[in-house]
């Protein structure tokens, strides 16, 4: 009867033993996933950090098409603005060579 306890309980031992290393083993096979799901994250998380800087710098060239569009219009605003005021200028000035005409004849008459 000793015999077959004592038989027992080593065998109850060994199995204990081997339960432990496949409980280990499973313990550094999590160890493992966790650590590959850590990298994982931590790729995932620079690569929205990428897209979030790319969302930014796409915003930034809509804000900057938007002001190039405007400067353009301003630009042609002022080229029309330049061009009457040029007008002006001509017209301004044909009439005082006509003026200064008109009173150098009447000058010449007297």
């Amino acid at each position: 009867w000793l015999r077959n306890a004592l038989s027992d309980a080593k065998e109850a031992e060994k199995s204990a033993a081997e339960e432990r290393d496949e409980a280990l083993k499973e313990k550094d096979a999590l160890k493992d996933l966790v650590s590959e799901l850590e990298g994982q994250i931590a790729s995932l998380r620079g690569e929205c950090s990428l897209i979030r800087k790319g969302m930014m710098l796409t915003e930034a060239q809509v804000k900057v098409l938007d002001l190039e569009g405007s400067l353009a219009a301003q630009g042609r605003e002022l080229a029309l603005e330049r061009r009457e005021t040029e007008r002006l200028r001509a017209q301004l000035a044909a009439e005082r060579g006509g003026g200064q005409a008109a009173r150098a004849s009447s000058e010449a008459l007297r």
